[in-house]
């Protein structure tokens, strides 16, 4: 399996507005990002093994060196219709309270670290509004970057490590 650790990079602080580096990743078309500080690792699409009782969004588990990890496609999460899981899709491996968490998304863009002039604090989310906490103007288009803690207090890890535990204590194999 080929992967790529990502190492945080020094951190660089503007007087104003602390600016991180992000990674930049594509769904359906549109550049999203996370902050680099948010993610343990990138590796290439693997097989996975479905979950019955998993919400739509959760695309089922992965065995990543002896660990179980909940498979999430943010196709899915954010209202894009469903797409079969492609060798070059790419899991964003993200450790959460719970361990790790992968994170399906169609490709990978790059590293960047956003000019202060270029990045604007997102409005807070009304009630059906999606997890962003910054958005980066860029010269050929709107990033938006994911605010990891809000998305993983709506994926709702307690239930999802619940179902994941009452799956394999059945008798299911990976």
């Amino acid at each position: 399996m080929a992967e790529c650790k990502i190492e945080t990079r020094k951190k660089f602080v503007n007087m104003e507005l602390k600016r991180e580096e992000i990674l930049i990743f594509f769904i359906e078309k549109q550049r999203y990002a996370l902050r680099i500080d948010d993610i343990d690792r990138i590796i290439r699409a693997v097989s996975v093994t479905k979950l019955t009782d998993a919400p739509d969004y959760v695309s089922g588990v992965i065995d990543y060196h002896g660990e179980i990890v909940a498979v999430v496609s943010l196709r899915r999460k954010m209202g894009y219709p469903a797409a079969d899981l492609k060798l070059s899709d790419r899991f964003i491996l993200v450790k959460t309270g719970h361990g790790k968490l992968a994170l399906v998304v169609d490709d990978i863009e790059k590293i960047v670290l956003p000019g202060a002039d270029d990045v604007y604090d997102a409005k807070e989310p009304d009630a059906g509004g999606m997890p962003f906490i910054r958005v980066i103007r860029a010269d050929d288009g709107i990033i938006l970057i994911y605010d990891l803690e809000r998305l993983l207090n709506e994926i709702n890890e307690t239930e999802l490590q619940r179902i994941i535990a009452d799956t394999f204590s059945s008798g299911e194999a990976i």
